[in-house]
């Protein structure tokens, strides 16, 4: 992504790494260094380069959405129709959604950021591993994780095995 490329304003998705999902977000101010300050739709604030920052209709059409079914707190894997709001949802489970607001979605990049990405050079390559859901790409939780035992994603129910 280039600098010249993200206007003041812009709605685009923008990763927060608490948990590594990118959820749609506005941009505040152009800064130093291809950094931006950004406003998550949510009302949360953020600095970050614009290697955490996709386009609104790039994340559209290329991230695997998840959708906040019912704006009950729980994201579920599904496909995305249209690109304006609102937006329809096919579910993974066979549910339809067809109202559903830019607010309720988020993304996960199915492809890492380039290696030159400043998260990624916080720690030696090596040492940065995650692990994601075969079905839904979220990430997996595998602190309890036993070898050979299947760890179930709690985004959308799937067994993966990760040791």
């Amino acid at each position: 992504m280039h600098a010249h490329s993200l206007q003041v304003g812009e709605t685009v998705f923008a990763l927060w790494a608490p948990d590594g999902f990118y959820y749609p977000s506005i941009i505040q101010q152009a800064l130093d260094n291809d950094e931006y300050k950004i406003s998550f739709l949510d009302g949360h604030t953020g600095q970050m380069s614009s290697t955490h920052i996709v386009k609104l209709q790039e994340a559209l059409s290329s991230m695997k959405i998840q959708s906040n079914w019912g704006n009950f707190g729980t994201f579920y894997p599904g496909t995305l129709s249209g690109t304006q709001e609102p937006f329809t949802i096919h579910y993974d489970d066979g549910d339809i959604s067809r109202r559903t607001k830019l607010r309720q979605l988020r993304g996960i990049r199915a492809v890492a950021p380039a290696a030159s990405d400043h998260a990624a050079q916080a720690q030696p390559p090596s040492q940065v591993v995650s692990f994601r859901c075969d079905a839904c790409t979220a990430p997996l939780d595998i602190g309890t994780a036993v070898r050979g035992q299947p760890v179930v994603c709690k985004y959308c129910g799937t067994q993966n095995m990760v040791l």
